[in-house]
């Protein structure tokens, strides 16, 4: 089962700079808030939350919402997006995430984020990409936490994941990146890349990882 995302934005909000539709408001999408600093009062659905630094909330389609309260020092993250098909997980998401309350946010989980945000005004190759994958595995995250670790389903597209892989390694091909650094950076099993080395281009990481050295150096020449 493939789950196709789409979206609608992505971006940090600051208190200090500008404000919120105050206003109770619901989208036709999931949206997630997650605080990065200082605090904020919501209300959802009636019920009244507060979000403190790494906590969020995941909002459900249709889910009406305001801000009561926003502290000075306040920022968030906010990812607004569709899920294409409607299968079990989603249905799963929707049962667990809509009873609504604040969840705390995980290392793996921020550093997700983190790695969104600071790719997020790189005019570095690949950027964009990195972005995308992170958006994908974000979702991931999110739904392993109503669901488990979901072996069952194929959320990822393995030539999708690999051009990351190979623009991350082109991109940063001065530091020579092991297969346990690659394996590490983008939570996978070293025997998974290789899987999906020999599978797209009949090559050994070690063999794709020369190509693409050779490759950054003929556009240095």
């Amino acid at each position: 089962n493939e789950i196709s995302l789409y979206t609608y934005w992505c971006r940090v909000v600051y208190t200090a700079l500008e404000h919120w539709n105050i206003r109770e408001h619901a989208h036709s999408f999931w949206e997630l808030h997650l605080c990065l600093n200082g605090s904020c009062h919501m209300q959802v659905n009636g019920n009244e939350h507060t979000l403190t630094p790494n906590t969020f909330l995941l909002l459900g389609p249709k889910t009406k919402h305001t801000i009561l309260f926003e502290s000075d020092e306040y920022s968030i993250f906010v990812w607004g997006f569709g899920i294409e098909s409607l299968n079990d997980v989603v249905l799963t998401l929707t049962d667990y995430y809509c009873a609504t309350s604040v969840h705390p946010a995980n290392e793996e989980l921020l550093r997700c984020i983190s790695t969104i945000l600071s790719n997020a005004n790189a005019s570095a190759f690949g950027a964009f990409e990195v972005i995308k994958h992170e958006l994908y595995y974000l979702f991931i995250l999110l739904a392993r936490n109503a669901t488990g670790p979901m072996n069952h389903v194929s959320f990822k597209k393995h030539h999708n994941e690999l051009l990351v892989i190979r623009k991350y390694i082109y991109e940063n091909i001065s530091d020579n990146l092991s297969l346990d650094e690659i394996s590490s950076l983008f939570y996978l099993n070293k025997s998974s890349i290789e899987r999906m080395c020999k599978k797209e281009y009949n090559q050994t990481y070690s063999q794709m990882k020369r190509d693409l050295r050779a490759e950054a150096i003929r556009n240095l020449l």
